[in-house]
């Protein structure tokens, strides 16, 4: 019998692809309003389906043709079956761990002896299946790999803060150079690293905290790059996780602007409208982030058809832009220049080819 660990609006979009079906179609399918699934999709991995909705998600995937499983199994990269003698996957909360829920599955310690391993279910959704659980292994709460990182660096002065904001900006120019293809599994293998440092009580754990925010949103946007919308989205909200964590204002607007020009890619004008209103309200005044919110809001509005309201918000954002202080650690790249191209996009995705030219 197939079964899904846990619904959120991550799995019902990959059910629904792999049904092959518009919006309207699922909502009449599982028996639930257009709109219902449209939050869903919306919100991703922010959004856990209540108990009677999973239910109802659960009772449809066990009775959908083998076929349609496969597909929705493929487009979460979930591996059919785990080796070993582990024959059940289970969800629990992460107890003791920093991210979500976990996948139980078998594996070894580095001694040799079977274990259950906890692995971050999301993991497994974004394709890196049964290999998550060698690196799990080595790097879970009280395995030997995981005491001798805690121990290497219990008195140490190294400055691991410094070294991943100086690695987050050498994968930044790299990017524009080689493209995000070639820096995005790097962006994850320190995503990684930052995750056993934290668990492993090493260093500054505000610090590596923030950094744990900026690197999410990095892979959220290099996921973006590539069209990945569906891993970009995870990241993004994961960002904004870590950044409510935080309580930072400053690392709460920087995913909301993540999340508002993703929907933007995805058509989502209405969404894209809401998270940059929320951006604009978390993000410092006269920021570069404020200055972002207000380019994305703008696109929306064009897609939703008020091309006089986008205008104004376009110069809304140069003018926030000529005052705006700069940012080492995120914004480089925002500038006129940068809103004319984004200006340029919107007319050309409303059909004013001229003006685009323009």
């Amino acid at each position: 019998m197939s079964i899904c660990a846990r619904w959120t609006g991550v799995e019902t979009k990959a059910f629904r692809a792999a049904l092959r079906l518009v919006k309207e179609e699922f909502a009449v399918y599982v028996g639930v309003s257009v709109d219902a699934v449209k939050k869903w999709e919306r919100l991703r991995a922010e959004i856990a389906l209540s108990p009677a909705y999973a239910k109802r998600m659960d009772e449809k995937l066990a009775s959908a043709d083998p076929a349609v499983v496969e597909r929705f199994r493929a487009i979460l990269n979930v591996p059919a079956a785990i080796e070993g003698p582990a024959a059940e996957v289970l969800c629990e909360p992460g107890a003791g761990f920093d991210d979500d829920d976990r996948i139980v599955v078998s594996g070894r310690s580095l001694t040799g002896e079977r274990v259950l391993v906890a692995v971050p279910r999301r993991a497994f959704v974004l394709g890196l299946g049964t290999g998550a659980v060698g690196a799990a292994t080595s790097g879970f709460a009280g395995s030997p790999a995981a005491n001798a990182l805690a121990a290497m660096f219990a008195d140490s002065s190294i400055d691991h803060v410094g070294h991943f904001d100086k690695l987050r900006m050498s994968l930044i120019e790299s990017d524009n150079l080689y493209g995000s293809v070639q820096t995005l599994p790097h962006v994850l293998s320190a995503l990684d690293l930052l995750g056993r440092l934290k668990r492993g009580k090493a260093g500054d754990p505000r610090g590596i905290l923030r950094m744990q925010a900026m690197f999410a949103e990095t892979a959220a946007w290099q996921y973006q790059d590539q069209r990945d919308f569906m891993s970009a989205g995870y990241w993004a909200s994961n960002a904004l996780q870590l950044s409510h964590r935080l309580a930072d204002d400053y690392f709460i607007g920087l995913s909301l602007v993540r999340l508002s020009q993703l929907a933007c890619d995805e058509g989502d004008a209405s969404g894209a409208e809401e998270l940059a209103g929320a951006a604009r309200r978390n993000a410092p005044q006269d920021s570069l982030f404020r200055a972002a919110a207000m380019t994305f809001r703008a696109h929306a509005q064009a897609l939703d058809g008020d091309a006089v309201g986008s205008d104004r918000g376009y110069d809304s954002a140069r003018e926030i832009v000529a005052v705006a202080p700069g940012d080492s650690n995120w914004g480089m790249f925002l500038d006129h220049a940068y809103i004319d191209a984004y200006q340029a996009h919107t007319r050309a995705e409303t059909g004013d080819y001229s003006g685009a030219t323009a």
